[in-house]
């Protein structure tokens, strides 16, 4: 059994609102993307986007995508790493250990970043968190 951490807030949140926080926050620090999501169900199964997404890019490595969910008046907040750059991906799939520590080291590690776009969000904006049981125990009501 384990635990999933949800962040939500009460505030309206949509992805103009996010981009104008971090350009205000980091201007032009970052790249910044977004993506609305798809209205109907046949182009929900073609892109995949069922949430609206905020993407905030360091470099072609160090990504973090920003999922935004409106579920009974609560604008629900998922933070998530967006896939690699093709070329980096391509490495990283095809030369395993040795293209992973290649990429390690042309891009370092990301922990301050991803860390830094959390708070970000978690401090400008009302943001909630509640913990869920998720797995085996929480769907037979284990402890």
């Amino acid at each position: 059994m384990g635990i999933h951490k949800v962040y939500y807030t009460e505030e309206k949140i949509n992805i103009k609102s996010l981009n104008q926080l971090f350009e205000n926050e980091f201007g032009d620090k970052y790249t910044y993307k977004s993506s609305n999501a798809s209205n109907n169900a046949i182009s929900k199964v073609v892109s995949g986007k069922s949430n609206d997404a905020f993407t905030v890019i360091k470099n072609a490595y160090h990504r973090t995508v920003i999922s935004l969910q409106d579920i009974d008046g609560k604008t629900y907040i998922n933070f998530g790493e967006d896939t690699l750059e093709w070329w980096l991906n391509l490495l990283n799939n095809n030369f395993g250990f040795i293209g992973s520590l290649i990429i390690r080291l042309i891009y370092g590690d990301g922990d301050g970043f991803y860390d830094e776009i959390q708070a970000t969000v978690k401090n400008n904006l009302q943001v909630e968190k509640q913990e869920i049981k998720v797995g085996l125990g929480a769907l037979f009501g284990n402890k």
